[in-house]
């Protein structure tokens, strides 16, 4: 076996220097500087990334504080709005309430003297037919010599004792 001969081995230690030098060299003036660029390529694209995606998250957040402003400017305003609509839809409520009252109470005054007028006529009905009564009973008894005019005084006689 050649290898293991001692007398090749200046030759293989010889040509192993040379084709790890010369692959050394080749590395490191041909594909490391290279590879060294693609890196440094790889390392600015990324932090051009990262720093778009900052600026672009900080644009967002921008929107997002924008838009909860809006919101909350909306939701005040609508409070605002329903408030109003509220106390208004009250207002109107009481003034209303207030006239229906009104015209409750004029209604009621207007029904108490129709009835006190009909009460006022029935009793002269009832009277004048109590006393038509009361003298066809007296008649009818046999007292004849009784006329309209006496039972008018006794009547009257009886309400004023009253």
């Amino acid at each position: 076996m050649p290898q293991i001969d001692v007398s090749t081995f200046v030759s293989q230690a010889f040509w192993l220097v040379l084709c790890f030098c010369t692959l050394w060299a080749l590395l490191s003036l041909f594909i490391m500087p290279k590879m060294a660029n693609i890196k440094e390529q790889r390392k600015r694209k990324i932090n051009e990334y990262l720093f778009k995606a900052e600026a672009l998250k900080t644009q967002a957040q921008q929107a997002i504080d924008t838009y909860n402003k809006i919101i909350g400017d909306a939701q005040f305003a609508a409070e605002d709005s329903l408030t109003r609509g509220e106390a208004e839809l009250a207002a109107h409520l009481q003034e209303t309430a207030e006239i229906m009252k009104k015209k409750l109470s004029q209604k009621m005054a207007q029904q108490e003297a129709e009835l006190a007028e009909e009460k006022a006529n029935t009793e002269q009905q009832i009277e004048f037919v109590a006393q038509s009564l009361a003298l066809n009973i007296v008649h009818k008894l046999g007292f004849s010599g009784i006329n309209q005019a006496d039972i008018d005084k006794i009547t009257a006689k009886e309400t004023v004792d009253d």
